[in-house]
């Protein structure tokens, strides 16, 4: 039975890196691009309401909120998620703890430097998703573990990895992101 072991620190570099790309596996471009037009039409259309009216009208408050929703979603979003996601991460008990991972084809065993360890079986997964640093292993469409691809020592280990997810039924997404 052929065994590939991977190992990796559980850093808050780690955590945000696995959350952007969670995000972008689960939220479609297609909905981004529109949410963005929208928000820079609604936003247009404010400052329209602003020059035209002034602050005389109820309108004006409205159109202060689209302004306000446009910057937010347009440039302030991605730090704000930043921060929201890596908030008290420090004082987590796996803060900075060493992940070690052993997977062949039959299972996959984990294990968080004294915390937890787990043995499972392939099935257990509802999808793996590969992204350009790392995989994406999906119990369900929220939760996931990470498994970045600088843990493994050989890049032909990422490449039986690959082929095990293949070899055991278990739905393999490859993303651009």
């Amino acid at each position: 039975m052929e065994t590939y072991k991977a190992a990796y620190r559980w850093t808050q570099e780690e955590l945000l890196r696995s959350m952007q790309h969670h995000y972008q596996t689960n939220l479609r471009p297609s909905i981004v691009m529109a949410v963005n037009m929208f928000s820079i039409l609604l936003a247009a259309l404010s400052i329209f309401i602003f020059v035209a009216d002034g602050l005389k009208s109820s309108a004006a408050v409205s159109a202060f909120l689209f302004v306000v929703f446009a910057i937010y979603w347009l440039f302030l979003r991605r730090t704000a998620t930043k921060w929201w996601v890596s908030r008290g991460f420090n004082k987590r008990p796996d803060a900075n703890a060493l992940v070690e991972w052993e997977i062949s084809e039959e299972k996959i065993k984990s294990q968080c430097e004294g915390l937890a360890s787990s043995e499972s079986q392939w099935k257990l997964f509802i999808k793996v998703v590969e992204t350009n640093d790392g995989f994406l292993f999906y119990l369900q469409k929220n939760l996931f573990y990470w498994l970045p691809f600088s843990a493994f020592e050989q890049p032909e280990e990422i490449e039986k990895v690959k082929q095990f997810v293949k070899a055991n039924g278990v739905q393999y997404v490859l993303t651009a992101g």
